[in-house]
């Protein structure tokens, strides 16, 4: 069904079938793809509308389960987590999970979109609010396996957005 927003198409909207960390690492065992991770806080307002927006679009969430793993992460986590042979707990000065801090370089804002690829490079990072048409771009470096060749400047010089 189409709905019309303000007199345009809205785009469709279907969920991310979010994975929890743990799972996307069991996945990694049998097939390597890049784990792309939402940071969120369950009081962020930009987090609420990033999944709104973003995360309910059919093109990123199509493109997100085809070739990611996608995993949703609350950096106010209590639980441990493990990583690459170490263990990660709730940070009560920060009052944030130190999982979120490292893989951030201690740079954590709301929502932020952790990269991790499978071939150990160091994480990539975005904070902030992304649109469809904003995401789409590394979405693709990334998914597209661009990354392994050439610089995201590179890839950008060629990059044909259609993500609206």
């Amino acid at each position: 069904m189409v709905m019309l927003v303000s007199g345009r198409v809205a785009p469709e909207r279907t969920a991310v079938q979010w994975l929890s960390f743990q799972e996307a690492q069991n996945r990694l065992k049998s097939e390597p793809r890049v784990i792309i991770m939402d940071i969120y806080t369950d009081w962020c307002y930009w987090c609420k509308v990033m999944d709104k927006n973003t995360y309910e679009d059919r093109a990123v969430a199509d493109y997100l389960q085809g070739k990611f793993y996608p995993v949703r992460f609350n950096a106010e986590s209590r639980a441990s987590v493990s990583w690459k042979g170490k263990s990660y707990d709730f940070n009560p000065g920060y009052k944030v999970n130190d999982l979120a801090i490292s893989l951030t370089s201690g740079k954590l804002a709301y929502p932020t979109i952790v990269i991790i690829t499978p071939d150990d490079r160091a994480p990539t990072y975005l904070t902030g609010y992304r649109k469809p048409a904003d995401l789409e771009p590394v979405l693709k470096y990334f998914g597209e396996g661009a990354y392994k060749t050439e610089s995201f400047r590179e890839f950008s010089k060629r990059f044909q957005a259609v993500w609206r």
